[in-house]
């Protein structure tokens, strides 16, 4: 898959296509044709009556099967610029909704939520793209899975 950052993002996606790439076996590319990313200084989302930060944001297309455009905060407090790329970028190579039980997939809020390629962050991304390698960046140890 291939992604177009623009300058500002270039670095953090291209660390997280090269993360994505050794753990899935898998060609993620940048390029001028792919899925454009934005980045942001901060990214904000009305939420219950309450303005609530993100890290991220995919926006799929209309049948929700896949990811035609990310933005990524790059002044986020809580997160990094490649922690932000890698976790949209996981997305948008799973072309799935939702979230891995901990790692970098995990949900933004999880307390489980890490900047690592986990096995379970691997396996979420897994189901929607036909990984030739299976390779996750560590493992949690005495983290107990589901």
């Amino acid at each position: 898959m291939v992604f177009a950052p623009d300058a500002m993002a270039r670095e953090s996606v291209a660390a997280g296509a090269t993360r994505w790439s050794a753990a899935t076996g898998c060609e993620v590319a940048l390029g001028e044709e792919g899925v454009p990313v934005t980045a942001l200084r901060h990214i904000y989302v009305l939420e219950d009556g309450r303005l609530r930060s993100l890290c991220g944001r995919s926006t799929w297309d209309e049948a929700r099967t896949g990811v035609v455009g990310i933005e990524i905060a790059l002044e986020d407090p809580a997160c990094s610029g490649e922690y932000a790329a890698t976790h949209e970028l996981g997305h948008a190579l799973a072309r799935v909704q939702g979230h891995a039980y901990d790692g970098v997939m995990a949900d933004g809020h999880s307390p489980l939520k890490g900047e690592r390629i986990t096995v379970q962050s691997l396996a979420f991304v897994c189901q929607g793209l036909r990984c030739v390698a299976h390779v996750p960046e560590d493992d949690l140890g005495d983290v107990p899975h589901p």
